[in-house]
């Protein structure tokens, strides 16, 4: 028995099904690659504005406990400083809670004589709660 007259004209549909296929499947793959690769620029980026932030943190620790009362205001650069990483913390009004009390801590009020001890702690908190972010 000869064979079936139409199996012929299904080898050229195999084979565009088979291209369409892996043509879909290497896009699918160029986006999952492309999506990744920006979700970890991102997350690089998020952990070296977070690094900068601690670092201006500890600056400012190390100049409160070198002297007192503090001979320059922080108040704006910590506001500026905070609002570089503020939407890479999962809770930002935390972070802006702590923000609030270090601030509260600068210029004003810093002839009281639990202000360094304040300011010590309220620093200590914020540099804990970046660092465990």
């Amino acid at each position: 028995m000869p064979p079936p007259q139409h199996s012929e004209s299904i080898v050229p549909w195999v084979a565009l099904g088979i291209s369409i296929l892996s043509i879909l499947v290497s896009v699918t793959g160029w986006f999952v690659v492309h999506s990744l690769a920006v979700r970890r620029d991102r997350a690089s980026g998020k952990i070296n504005r977070k690094r900068l932030f601690a670092a201006f943190l500890s600056e400012w620790k190390a100049a409160t406990v070198q002297g007192w009362p503090p001979k320059e205001n922080k108040g704006q650069e910590l506001h500026r400083e905070a609002a570089l990483v503020r939407n890479d913390f999962s809770d930002p009004d935390q972070f802006d809670a702590l923000i609030s009390a270090a601030f509260a801590l600068t210029g004003a009020g810093t002839e009281t004589k639990d202000a360094r001890q304040r300011t010590l702690e309220a620093l200590d908190r914020l540099v804990a709660y970046v660092n465990g972010a």
